[in-house]
């Protein structure tokens, strides 16, 4: 009898270091796969993110003064250096688009989190640089269509920002 009790405890020490060891192999795999899927968006989609991310949070504001001036008080070569400078960060974010679109879901939520809210912030980017362009373009003011579209932007890139640090 008592040799059956050791041979039952040995039996269950084994399991119990198997099980341990195969919980332990999985927790090493899904670290793993994490970082893949971390270093994934970092690598392939991040750069492309802050072109246009970097575009709003350093000309935003300079150009939003400018198009809240009188359209008759913007000079001329101003304006198509703006429209300039528009247009290669529409091209930038419409890359950053199309890079996102093209890339698989990601397994892990954190991470798909913060491509959804970089797509959202990106498109909501995009439209406030055509409202702009068309404002400069047609020498309109400043008004509450513009002023609609730049909160949801402001909102959707407080968005973007809170999701990258939740990863």
């Amino acid at each position: 009898e008592r040799g059956d009790k050791k041979w039952a405890d040995a039996v269950a020490t084994t399991r119990a270091a198997r099980d341990r060891q195969a919980r332990d192999a999985q927790q090493r795999r899904q670290r793993g796969k994490e970082q893949n899927e971390y270093d994934r968006f970092n690598q392939e989609l991040m750069p492309e993110i802050l072109k246009g991310d970097r575009f709003y949070e350093k000309r935003w504001q300079e150009i939003a003064g400018i198009l809240q001036t009188a359209p008759l008080a913007r000079g001329a070569i101003q304006v198509a250096e703006i429209r300039q400078e528009l247009s290669q960060a529409r091209s930038d974010i419409c890359t950053a688009l199309e890079k996102l679109k093209q890339t698989p879901e990601f397994e892990i939520d954190r991470v798909e989190g913060a491509a959804r809210a970089a797509r959202r912030y990106l498109e909501d980017l995009d439209e406030l640089l055509r409202v702009a362009d068309q404002l400069l373009a047609e020498a309109t003011p400043w008004n509450d269509a513009i002023a609609e579209v730049a909160e949801r932007t402001s909102r959707s890139a407080r968005n973007f920002n809170r999701s990258l640090r939740a990863r």
